[in-house]
């Protein structure tokens, strides 16, 4: 604030100069001045006479001095005689008090001093907002509170860039009052500065995906699993990470999100009935879905294929992932003929059907093979494709319209 004072002086002093010196330039010569040239004059014209009158030139030497002195005393008398120009001073200093006030009067009515007034005030007040706000003490903040307190901390971050604290906290008021862009570019400055903290990761995999972005989308996805991975009982990237399966209208997928929280929500009764709550909600969506769906007919599913899925002793699960099923030729494309995916959790040992309503393309399915293959494979994400360390099993070739239950076993690593 003082560098701001210092230019608007400095600024005031350079516009009184551009008055000053035009004024002071145009000062005319001297009392004093005139006096001496007067001087000059009548020495060089007495000399001139004391010449002509040595020469002869002059007959009456004493009536042409007499006429030089007469002319010098009326000049002296012009001079004696009042000045109707207003002096230097009585213009100067009008003029600069003037200026002064114009500038002043510009500033009140067209500059920010209430900005920068109101930008003082919440400084001042800044330590009993942050007493507020992050100690809780008192009432509840107001709107302008937390709006004054985001801008006195976005002041401390410009002096304290690094910072990673304060972008986190400036990023989550940023989310909560609805400031999208601010929340984003916060949190990514604090995951810049500290991408090990989960307590930042997870904040900022929330802002991405309420950007909208796919890219963002896909980033958060995998903030999260990395988080959830590090952090098993991280709940808040748990409910996020539901979230974004109820985004997708992925119901079945929210729903086993959100019962890997409620072993983490016992103590937590309020929280507990919040997310019981929202796997009911999930439910309903899901049969409205089903319902809406037109049964096909027998005829369009084909025969249904019953498959048994189970571990090998020695198949460590990942904590979280997915496991895809899918049939394929004996000999032939690697295209599936019929598919599912399921998310992780206790489900093995595993019983699903697969048939034509599990195509992946209508032109290509269960019912048009003679014999096919059942595999299962467990991953981290929801990438089909194999990736090396990930878990197979491959059952024994299958005959069109096998009715026993086709097993397969988990047991080679990839």
């Amino acid at each position: 604030m003082i560098v701001f004072w210092s230019a608007c002086a400095l600024l005031l002093f350079l516009a009184c100069l551009a008055f000053i010196v035009p004024i002071i330039r145009d000062k005319k010569p001297s009392q004093v001045d005139r006096d001496e040239l007067n001087k000059v004059f009548y020495q060089g014209r007495m000399q001139e006479i004391e010449q002509d009158d040595e020469q002869g030139i002059i007959s009456d030497k004493q009536s042409v001095i007499t006429e030089l002195q007469r002319g010098l005393v009326d000049d002296v008398t012009e001079q004696s005689a009042p000045q109707s120009r207003v002096s230097n001073a009585s213009t100067l200093v009008p003029g600069v008090i003037v200026l002064v006030l114009l500038c002043v009067g510009f500033y009140l009515q067209f500059g920010s001093h209430k900005q920068v007034s109101h930008w003082q005030q919440v400084m001042a007040d800044f330590p009993a907002l942050q007493q507020k706000m992050i100690m809780g003490q008192g009432a509840a903040p107001t709107e302008i509170e937390v709006d004054n307190f985001m801008l006195a901390l976005r002041t401390q971050l410009s002096e304290k860039p690094d910072d990673a604290t304060g972008w986190l906290m400036l990023g989550r008021l940023a989310i909560a009052v609805r400031d999208g862009q601010l929340a984003l570019d916060a949190l990514a400055k604090a995951y810049e500065l500290d991408a090990t903290r989960s307590d930042i990761r997870v904040p900022y995999a929330q802002a991405l995906l309420q950007s909208g972005e796919p890219l963002n989308i896909k980033t958060a996805e995998n903030l999260l699993v990395a988080t959830i991975g590090l952090e098993p009982n991280n709940l808040q990237a748990w409910s996020i990470y539901a979230f974004m399966a109820l985004q997708n209208d992925d119901f079945e997928l929210a729903i086993a999100r959100w019962q890997k929280m409620l072993p983490l929500l016992q103590d937590d009764p309020e929280r507990l009935q919040m997310v019981q709550g929202s796997i009911t909600y999930a439910q309903q969506q899901l049969g409205e879905k089903v319902a809406e769906q037109a049964p096909q007919k027998a005829a369009d599913i084909g025969h249904e294929y019953t498959v048994s899925v189970q571990l090998d002793p020695k198949v460590m699960l990942p904590t979280q992932g997915y496991v895809f099923i899918f049939a394929q030729m004996v000999n032939g494309p690697a295209m599936p003929l019929a598919a599912k995916k399921l998310p992780l959790g206790d489900i093995f040992p595993l019983t699903l059907t697969l048939s034509d309503a599990d195509a992946m393309q209508a032109s290509f399915k269960l019912s048009q093979q003679a014999e096919f293959k059942v595999k299962a494979r467990i991953s981290i994400d929801e990438n089909a494709s194999v990736a090396a360390g990930e878990w197979e099993g491959v059952s024994q070739p299958v005959q069109s319209g096998e009715t026993d239950t086709i097993k397969v076993i988990i047991d080679q690593q990839m």
